[in-house]
């Protein structure tokens, strides 16, 4: 082999080793190395003393830490500015009104699927009443797995940006005009259409909610926080 080849295969091993040798440099973001950017709690609200930042999602600089059973809702729900429960079950009942077109999620089979319908609210039972035609999916669906889900909201105001919404969780039970606890869901729904048309053809859902989670962002002008969960 020549003394020419023999060099070049020298340098070769030598730039080789010195570029496995060298370290790279820590990730820089806003001009801080990464190691310095802290890991953040699942929810944590921005200290005002925070240096100021062009990204919109914490994570885009921090590792976020969760532990085994907490969600962003739990950690939310943290913050102070809570209300006593009675208080923000008048709240709900404020906010819902007398009756509402909801959102209702059912599931069978590992099979979800939601529908519109109309619920009315019972104040003092604190129930919602709703009449559908039998025979539908849905209340085949709540036979079979009555733990349902149930959604309101209002349109996010675009100029306001303001927005608000009931996600409730619990059970529901359907049952026909020969059950007793018909004639009180009629008085509460108020229906529109002949009683005797209503219980030929019509069957009553009943929805107890377990827990509802109330998002409201108008309560940072009161200065509470803007979810709250009211729990039976």
């Amino acid at each position: 082999m020549k003394k020419g080849t023999v060099a070049i295969i020298v340098c070769s091993l030598v730039v080789a080793l010195c570029s496995c040798a060298v370290k790279k440099k820590p990730a820089v973001v806003a001009g801080v190395p990464e190691e310095a950017v802290p890991p953040i709690l699942l929810g944590a609200e921005m200290p005002e003393d925070h240096q100021e930042i062009e990204t919109i999602a914490c994570m885009e600089c921090h590792q976020i830490e969760v532990d085994a059973v907490a969600t962003a809702t739990k950690r939310f729900l943290e913050r102070p500015g809570g209300l006593e429960q009675e208080e923000l079950w008048n709240e709900v009942v404020t906010f819902f009104g007398e009756k509402q077109s909801c959102v209702l999620a059912t599931a069978i089979n590992n099979e979800p699927s939601v529908t519109t319908i109309d619920f009315a609210l019972d104040p003092v039972s604190k129930v919602f009443y709703a009449l559908s035609e039998k025979g539908t999916r849905k209340l085949g669906q709540i036979r079979t797995n009555p733990r349902v889900a149930l959604e309101y909201h209002q349109p996010r105001d675009a100029k306001t940006k303001v927005f608000r919404c009931l996600q409730m969780r619990g059970e529901a039970r359907t049952f026909s005009a020969d059950d007793a606890q018909f004639a009180e869901g009629l008085r509460i729904f108020k229906p529109n259409l002949d009683e005797a048309i209503i219980r030929r053809g019509m069957d009553m859902t009943c929805f107890t909610p377990h827990e509802i989670l109330f998002y409201d962002n108008l309560r940072k002008e009161r200065g509470l926080n803007i979810f709250q969960l009211w729990k039976r």
